[in-house]
């Protein structure tokens, strides 16, 4: 008991004064507490977001959004068609008689043409694609439905790979080189052409199969390259 007696003595009275100070922090800490939690004042928004400024106005980058409105949308690249080759009829410009041959005009008794490569040792049918070139490629090289037959630019492709019950005419394509001869041969006649361009394209590219409008009769060759699905081997050669 005496011990209790000294013990309250001497720290007695800090305990009175501490209990005090330790009430006001508490109450201190509750109301910065309270003041955190209210809640923020919402970021305006607009029931439909929209481009016109009289209607979706700017807010600024404190309100957290920020309506920009839009650069006029860039001139379209015509030197590019992403598109299918199926697609090009409707995107280039309107074919005419002189610069194109429909293949019913050229058409040989069996095929429509032969093709005939002598560097990599080729000569093989080429076949009116119906549905798909992959339909057309079965029996031989594919002739791209929306090119010409004859006159201007003739697109055909064939596989680099040869699935089940079909042959890779162009296995070897990339071996040639510019100045190479390409023969094609229809009911029209035949032409021989040499390679001006060998080059690696985008799957996604399909301008070289464009209706020049220069005059020069052309022939274009695609193929798969292997390892690289999102890219095709091209090679364009013009008549002599």
């Amino acid at each position: 008991m005496e011990k209790l007696k000294k013990l309250w003595q001497s720290s007695g009275k800090w305990f009175l004064l501490s209990v005090p100070l330790a009430v006001l922090v508490l109450f201190v800490s509750v109301q910065l507490l309270e003041q955190s939690m209210e809640p923020v004042e919402a970021v305006p928004t607009e029931r439909e977001v929209t481009f016109d400024l009289e209607v979706n106005p700017v807010y600024d980058s404190e309100d957290g959004v920020v309506v920009i409105k839009p650069e006029e949308e860039a001139e379209k690249n015509t030197s590019v068609y992403d598109s299918q080759p199926e697609e090009l009829w409707h995107e280039l410009e309107p074919l005419s008689s002189e610069s194109y041959t429909l293949p019913a005009e050229a058409k040989l008794e069996d095929c429509l043409a032969v093709l005939t490569i002598p560097r990599i040792g080729i000569s093989a049918q080429i076949f009116e694609t119906e549905s798909t070139e992959i339909e057309a490629m079965t029996k031989g090289i594919a002739h791209f439905a929306v090119t010409s037959a004859w006159d201007g630019n003739v697109g055909v492709c064939s596989h680099n790979v040869a699935p089940q019950g079909a042959v890779a005419y162009f296995r070897d394509l990339h071996l040639l080189e510019k100045g190479d001869e390409i023969r094609y041969k229809t009911a029209r006649g035949e032409r021989v052409y040499v390679v001006r361009e060998v080059k690696e394209i985008p799957s996604s590219d399909w301008s070289y199969l464009k209706n020049y409008d220069d005059g020069i009769n052309r022939i274009t060759l695609i193929t798969c390259i292997s390892g690289k699905a999102d890219s095709r081997l091209m090679v364009q050669a013009v008549e002599e």
